[in-house]
């Protein structure tokens, strides 16, 4: 969910469309009971970086920005027509405004893992209660019972902090993980082992391929690797203001030329973003060459990318890393980030 400030005209229309508010209120209150839980679970990681008046305001703003995406009747036809083996119209795929009864509202819609037909669940995008406490399993039943025409599998729901699945219903499984860092207080911890091994160079017109071929062989070598991560697209590599290739310096291949495919390291790369209450850089990429995985060039490869952005918003740098990838996860802490929270699937009981 992006951060987005409003027209007139798509306020409106906003203000319009969510006719169970008052719709005197501005856009960012309109939505403020569906964050404020989020916002204060988020307070003690982001308070040292962030006000947390701040933080709540925002998650305002990227709810109604959600919301209108997802409400747009466009949108909505689009993904229906993406979707048409489950037949259902179009409004279904709008998000929704819910009564939980005791649990409170949400603010949830359908959604399909890796946009597959046969992988829909359940997204919470706000709620007015914590559901996390014992009724979790109630509000998740309810709300697969709403949208029961996609015979949805699970709920996906936002958890600050917490990792471990204790307490939570039997069956529940993690998603993404959130790992934040702030690029001064980043840059002024000691640089990691092989520091000077690896050097950035923008990415090239074979850029591209090469990555391509990094993430196929990396499919092949490790399977499950293909459930966790997505390859991106080149135009989407191209927008980032941070998109690097990485390459092995003289003093690991010495002799070698410049353009040395064997000295090829892989490709890292970040974008402008604002999430989560947060704005800043947004990691949208690491990828090691085979020939140099598991070498501990991870954590330099990132430090290098730390050192090469230009502060944006409030200076933060984040991304999300898959729960079972345990290397990217330790990769992102060697460097500094921190774990505050994640995603977690709970199904029905």
């Amino acid at each position: 969910m992006n951060a987005a400030h409003f027209t007139g005209e798509v306020r409106a229309e906003i203000v319009q469309r969510f006719t169970v508010l008052d719709s005197s209120s501005s856009i960012p209150a309109m939505f403020e009971p569906f964050v404020d839980t989020t916002a204060r679970s988020l307070a003690p990681f982001l308070s040292r970086w962030i006000a947390p008046p701040v933080v709540a305001e925002r998650l305002a703003e990227e709810l109604a920005s959600s919301f209108a995406l997802r409400s747009d009747p466009a949108w909505c036809a689009e993904v229906a027509e993406t979707m048409a083996s489950h037949g259902r119209p179009d409004s279904e795929y709008s998000l929704r405004q819910l009564d939980l009864g005791w649990h409170g509202q949400v603010i949830a819609g359908i959604h399909f893992l890796g946009l597959d037909p046969a992988k829909p669940f359940v997204a919470i995008y706000g709620q007015s209660e914590d559901l996390s406490g014992p009724g979790l399993q109630s509000a998740v039943d309810r709300l697969l019972d709403h949208f029961g025409p996609f015979q949805p599998g699970s709920v996906r729901l936002f958890v600050p902090g917490v990792e471990s699945l204790d307490g939570f219903p039997p069956g529940t499984r993690p998603d993404q993980r959130l790992l934040v860092g702030h690029l001064a207080e980043l840059c002024s911890l000691p640089r990691p082992p092989r520091f000077g091994d690896i050097e950035l160079r923008a990415m090239s017109d074979r850029g591209y391929e090469r990555y391509l071929a990094a993430c196929e062989q990396l499919f092949v070598d490790t399977p499950v690797m293909r459930e966790m991560l997505e390859i991106e697209p080149r135009d989407g590599l191209s927008s980032c203001q941070a998109c690097f290739e990485g390459w092995l310096t003289e003093s690991v291949e010495p002799g070698r030329r410049g353009d040395d495919e064997q000295s090829w390291a892989g490709l890292i790369a970040a974008r402008h973003d604002a999430a989560m209450g947060m704005t800043g850089h947004c990691m949208i990429e690491e990828l090691l060459a085979r020939s140099v995985r598991g070498q501990g060039l991870g954590p330099a490869f990132q430090r290098h990318l730390i050192e090469r952005i230009e502060p944006h918003g409030d200076g933060l740098l984040w991304g999300t890393i898959d729960a079972r990838n345990h290397p990217s996860r330790k990769t992102a802490a060697r460097v500094g980030r921190l774990d505050i929270g994640g995603w977690i699937f709970i199904p029905r009981q």
